[in-house]
C-alpha cells in the first residue's frame, strides 16, 4: 500500500465529505445479521459492523467515519504502508510475477492480486491549452481548493478568494461533476455544467454509480432561475443564437462552429474554445469521473475504464493475476453494484471461494439436502434474508442442483456467469438458478415513479426473486415471483408466491423435455395443488444458516 494507513482514498474523497452511501441503523422488527447487510453499504465482510450507530448516525455517512472504521479493523492485518509499486512484470518462462517498487524492494509472487481501486480521468491537454492561453484558472476534482474556509461545524466558514463572486464552468455529467457544483454554488457567482453525454440518474436506472439525487441541486437552481445551468456540450458547439455570443465569436476571430454540419465525430477540442466565453475571470474545473487504468499494473485498454478480465477476475493476458475490490465491476458495469463497497465485497469473496478451490482444494460453499423440497425451502429463506443475492442482483446467484435419487445440493452466491466454472456438472445435469433482478430497467421514467401501474405487474419491474431452470446447460423459461418493495417477502401471500413459483419451475425440470402446448396450465395446477402442503404456516421469516467453511 502507497500510502501511510488505510482508507486513504476516503481522507481526500469525496469532496463534499459526504459519501452518498447508504447506512440504515434500524431495521424495525427482527432481522437476521446478513438482512442487515443489505441496508449497510459500508461493512466489510468478515469484520464488525459499521452500521447500528458506533461509526455513524447518519443517513449518509462523513467520509472520515469511513476512515475510521477502516482504520480501525485493518488493525493487525499484515500491511505494508508507504510502499508505491511503479510496476509488475510476468515471466512465462519461470511463471512468476515480479513487482517493483519506489523503495526499490523488489518482490516474487506465482499469484498477484491487484486491487489499486480508480483514480482521476486524466485531463484533456486540449483544454488545459485553453485555459492556460486564456489565463483562467483551471482546477480539477482533485486539485479544486476549499471553496469556504475556516469553518468549524458548519460556522464561522467564508467563502474563498478564489472562487467568491466568479463564474465557474465545471466539466462532467457524473457524480463527481454534480457535487462539485453544490460546492461551488455558495461562493460563485453562477455555475455552468457542461456534459459530454447526457446524464443519467440512479432513481429511474437502478445504477448505484449513476447521479444520485442528493448530488443534483443544480437542477432546482437551474430551474428556479437561480443563475446555475446545465448545458450538453454538443449545443454549445452548435451557431449561437445571442448578439452576446455572436460578437464575442467575431472578436475572436473563429466561425460558429456546427457539428450538425461536419458530418463528422465530435471534436472535444474544437468545442472547449467555444464554450469559455463568458470571462477571462471564469473559473474552469474539469470532473471528467474516475478510470481503473495504471499502466505497468492494471491493464486497461484506451477509452475503457476496467480491467479486460476472464472467469473470476482473471487477467487475460498473465497467469496467476488477477483483479479485486472495484476493478471488478467491468464484470457487472451498469447491472449491479460491484464498483462500490456493498457490491465488490460480495465479488471479492467469491472470488476468494473460487481461488481457493482451484489451488486448495476446498469446496465452494454448499449444503446437501436429502430431498429438493427441503432445498427450495432454503431458497425462500435466502431471498429473504441474503444480502449478497440482494446488493449484487442480477450477477450473483444461489443455484440448486438437482440428483437422480431425490436429492439436491444447494451452492450459495456463484457469479452466474461462471456458475459452470464452479458447478461443470450441471452442463449435464438439471438445476434452479435464483437470483434476484429488475424486469426491465428501461420502462422506468420520472412520471412512472408516480404511476400505480408500475405495481403488479407480471414480471414485476422492481426488484423480485427470478428462479430459471436449467437443463443440460440449456436454461428453460423463467419463473417470476412477484415484487415487494420492502425487500423482505416475508408477508404470507408473498411467501406463498415465492414457494408456488419455486415449484413450478422444479416441475419444469421433472419433465426432463421442452414442454407442449398446453402443459404449462397442467404444471401450474399441480404446483398449486402441492403448494398446499409445502408451507402450512408461511408467514414472516425463515432464518437458516447457510455453511461457511472455516478456511485457514
Amino acid at each position: 500500500e502507497r500510502n501511510t494507513q488505510a482508507g486513504s482514498f476516503f481522507e481526500q474523497y469525496p469532496r463534499s465529505r459526504k459519501l452518498i452511501s447508504a447506512n440504515r441503523a434500524h431495521l424495525g422488527r427482527s432481522k437476521s445479521a446478513d438482512f442487515g447487510l443489505r441496508h449497510d453499504w459500508h461493512s466489510l465482510l468478515e469484520a464488525p459492523s459499521f452500521a447500528r450507530g458506533r461509526y455513524s448516525s447518519l443517513w449518509n455517512p462523513h467520509a472520515s467515519e469511513l476512515v475510521s472504521y477502516l482504520q480501525e479493523i485493518s488493525t493487525g492485518l499484515r500491511v505494508q504502508y508507504n510502499t508505491s509499486v511503479l510496476s509488475t512484470k510476468y515471466s512465462e518462462d519461470s511463471k512468476l510475477h515480479t513487482v517493483f517498487t519506489e523503495q526499490g524492494a523488489v518482490f516474487l509472487a506465482k499469484y498477484l492480486i491487484i486491487a489499486t481501486g480508480m483514480r482521476m480521468r486524466d485531463v484533456p491537454p486540449c483544454l488545459e491549452q485553453v485555459t492556460r492561453d486564456r489565463g483562467m484558472p483551471f482546477y480539477t476534482y482533485e486539485t479544486l481548493p476549499d471553496a469556504m474556509t475556516n469553518a468549524t461545524n458548519g460556522k464561522g466558514a467564508e467563502q474563498a478568494d478564489w472562487c467568491r463572486g466568479r463564474p465557474v464552468t465545471v466539466f462532467g455529467g457524473g457524480n463527481a461533476a454534480f457535487e462539485l457544483t453544490d460546492i461551488l454554488a455558495p461562493c460563485s457567482s453562477s455555475v455552468r455544467l457542461v456534459y459530454r453525454h447526457k446524464p443519467r440518474f440512479s432513481y429511474l436506472t437502478h445504477y448505484v454509480g449513476d447521479v444520485r439525487i442528493t448530488n443534483a441541486g443544480i437542477l432546482d437552481r437551474y430551474q428556479l432561475k437561480s443563475l446555475d445551468e446545465l448545458t450538453a456540450m454538443d449545443v454549445r458547439g452548435v451557431a449561437p443564437q445571442s448578439s452576446y455570443l455572436r460578437a464575442k465569436f467575431r472578436e475572436l476571430g473563429q466561425e460558429p462552429w456546427q457539428p450538425e454540419l461536419d458530418g463528422g465525430p465530435f471534436d472535444e477540442c474544437a468545442a472547449y474554445p467555444k464554450i469559455l466565453l463568458r470571462s477571462d475571470e471564469e473559473v474552469v474545473v474539469y470532473a471528467g469521473g474516475f478510470t481503473g487504468s495504471r499502466p505497468g499494473i492494471a491493464h486497461v485498454k484506451d477509452g475503457h475504464r476496467f480491467p479486460e478480465v476472464g472467469s473470476f477476475w482473471k487477467d487475460r493476458r498473465d497467469a496467476g493475476r488477477y483483479y479485486s475490490g472495484n476493478l471488478m465491476h467491468g464484470a457487472d458495469y451498469r447491472q449491479s453494484a460491484g464498483g462500490f463497497i456493498h457490491g465488490f465485497r460480495y465479488s471479492i469473496r467469491a472470488q476468494f471461494r473460487h481461488i481457493m478451490r482451484k489451488h486448495t482444494g476446498v469446496p465452494w460453499p454448499s449444503q446437501h439436502f436429502a430431498t429438493e423440497d427441503e432445498a427450495l425451502g432454503a431458497a425462500v429463506e435466502r431471498v429473504q434474508n441474503a444480502s449478497g443475492l440482494y446488493q449484487m442482483q442480477d450477477f450473483l446467484a444461489d443455484v440448486i442442483v438437482s440428483h437422480p435419487n431425490g436429492s439436491a445440493t444447494y451452492y450459495y452466491e456463484l457469479p452466474e456467469k461462471w456458475m459452470y466454472v464452479e458447478i461443470p456438472e450441471l452442463r449435464k445435469g438439471k438445476g434452479l438458478l435464483i437470483k434476484l433482478a429488475f424486469s426491465n430497467r428501461e420502462a422506468w421514467t420520472h412520471e412512472l415513479n408516480f404511476n400505480d401501474s408500475r405495481v403488479g405487474r407480471v414480471p414485476g419491474l422492481f426488484l423480485h426473486p427470478i428462479i430459471t431452470p436449467i437443463l443440460r446447460g440449456a436454461t428453460l423459461d423463467p419463473c417470476h415471483a412477484t415484487e415487494d418493495p420492502t425487500g423482505e417477502w416475508a408477508e404470507g401471500f408473498m411467501v406463498r408466491d415465492l414457494e408456488y413459483n419455486l415449484i413450478l419451475c422444479a416441475m419444469k425440470l421433472e419433465a426432463e423435455a421442452e414442454m407442449r402446448e398446453g402443459d404449462e396450465i397442467e404444471f401450474e395446477r399441480r404446483a398449486l395443488a402441492k403448494l398446499q402442503t409445502f408451507s402450512p404456516e408461511p408467514d414472516g421469516f425463515v432464518f437458516f444458516q447457510p455453511p461457511n467453511p472455516a478456511v485457514d
